[in-house]
């Protein structure tokens, strides 16, 4: 279970003085402001729960959580407070405002705990429960661009699948067997019997046919001009320098490659997808190659004895991260567990949200993109800098984690074209 899950499980059993999970009615904050709100209205929630005492608590769910005689709000936010020291985030400091309570986390503290939970194997896992998943795929005889976006789905659900709660299986034994299809007029009645969740992947539109055209171009072909496109696109947008030796061709290649896989998860997979060859793609692949780029500078600077060593965490003082890009971007890492939970959605009963995948990445990118574009990582090698940088580092590596473990779900290896 997530930092974040767990926190917000813990407050609403606190609040609610139950075993009862309440994290539903806790709203987590991304952007800038509170981290997380709650109404403090009890006659909301005892739409949710029932509420066994006979006293008002001023209609409030403070009150409430601390049975406080005095019915004093400010008693029954410093004891909250203090209760979050045995939390998995600890709270700095609440602030009640039209009926909603509003809780800022202590950076310190979420920092380190959140830096060290994300290089871990198990970030963003589930426990397995013992129960398997096989996937079997029914594919139309040709190589048009929509069976490329099944088999890119096909890919990104299997390694999904490794995160989730189940183990996937070749075994016609599974507990759960999936068909991908492209037909939705597909009849499990006549054929694949065997399959208990089909999972439809609808169809693959050109851009110039008004949306009313299913894309014939083949695969190779599609891949062929996204590879260009990305050339392009770098070239333009970002000032690649044009080169022609076969690491660059192989990069384009590469990129142009990982573009067209984004690409098939864009929508959701039972909407068509209409080509557009859009620059987003090539934003998340930039931002990725930036963080690359900057701390292998930062490694290469360290072996020349240009930089001090990294220290290892608990030697850093996280309070140097004061800017709201940086308190920003981690919120943004703190939502990847649920991310990967949501993505896989509801597979039972054939539901999953891939696209989900795609849109977390740009969230990420642009929270990153806006961090990089107002605070200099790299400083000069001054004392008073040091400390400073050092805690950077830190963040960037595990903004770096988070990307190549999203990207490598789509199998798609990080890369330095700066």
């Amino acid at each position: 279970m997530s930092e974040l899950h767990t926190f917000k499980e813990q407050l609403g059993k606190y609040l609610l003085r139950t075993e009862n999970p309440a994290e539903n009615l806790i709203k987590f904050e991304v952007n800038d402001g509170p981290d997380f709100c709650f109404t403090i209205n009890l006659d909301l929630w005892a739409n949710y729960f029932k509420f066994e005492e006979s006293r008002s608590f001023n209609n409030n769910i403070l009150i409430y959580a601390t049975d406080n005689e005095n019915n004093d709000e400010k008693q029954a936010m410093d004891a909250l407070k203090n209760e979050s020291e045995k939390f998995a985030l600890k709270i700095d400091n609440l602030e009640v405002k039209n009926m909603k309570c509003f809780i800022k986390l202590m950076r310190n503290s979420t920092f380190k705990t959140m830096f060290k939970s994300i290089p871990s194997e198990d970030f963003g896992r589930a426990q397995k429960c013992g129960e398997t998943v096989s996937i079997n795929i029914l594919e139309t005889e040709n190589s048009s661009i929509t069976n490329f976006r099944l088999q890119t789905i096909n890919l990104v659900l299997k390694n999904l699948i490794s995160y989730s709660q189940y183990t996937l299986t070749d075994d016609s034994t599974a507990d759960h067997k999936v068909l991908l299809t492209t037909r939705s007029n597909f009849k499990r009645d006549n054929e694949c019997t065997n399959s208990d969740i089909t999972i439809v992947c609808s169809v693959v539109r050109d851009m110039d046919r008004n949306n009313k055209k299913i894309s014939h171009q083949s695969a190779d072909d599609y891949m062929k001009k996204r590879i260009d496109d990305m050339h392009l696109m770098a070239l333009h947008k970002y000032g690649v320098r044009i080169k022609s030796d076969d690491n660059f061709l192989k990069l384009k290649e590469h990129l142009g490659t990982a573009a067209g896989k984004l690409d098939m998860i864009e929508v959701k997979h039972s909407n068509p997808l209409t080509l557009t060859f859009d620059v987003k793609q090539a934003f998340i692949l930039y931002n990725s190659a930036r963080i690359e780029t900057l701390l292998k500078s930062f490694n290469e600077k360290v072996a020349s004895g240009y930089y001090q060593p990294l220290p290892e965490l608990d030697d850093i003082d996280m309070n140097l991260l004061t800017d709201n890009e940086e308190w920003i971007l981690l919120k943004q890492l703190m939502l990847y567990p649920d991310v990967i939970k949501n993505s896989l959605g509801d597979l039972k009963n054939g539901k999953i949200g891939l696209h989900l995948l795609y849109k977390y990445l740009q969230h990420l990118a642009k929270a990153f993109s806006n961090y990089y574009s107002k605070k200099k990582v790299l400083t000069e090698n001054r004392p008073q800098l040091i400390p400073i940088l050092h805690a950077k580092i830190h963040l960037l590596k595990a903004v770096q984690t988070i990307f190549n473990k999203t990207l490598s779900i789509f199998e798609i290896e990080p890369v330095s074209f700066m």
